[in-house]
């Protein structure tokens, strides 16, 4: 039974890293796409 729980604890920070990782990834392109709009979009107004 301690393996188990030991083995079960070892799998759940890969399950949180790799959630941390996707969430961060989607969240710096979000960032990314928002902020080359809101760049992009005043220099396109003023030419």
């Amino acid at each position: 039974m301690g393996l188990e729980t030991g083995k079960a604890m070892d799998r759940h920070p890969d399950l949180i890293d790799s959630l941390l990782c996707w969430l961060f990834g989607i969240t710096s392109i979000g960032v990314t796409l928002w902020y080359g709009t809101s760049v992009m979009f005043p220099t396109l107004g003023l030419f």
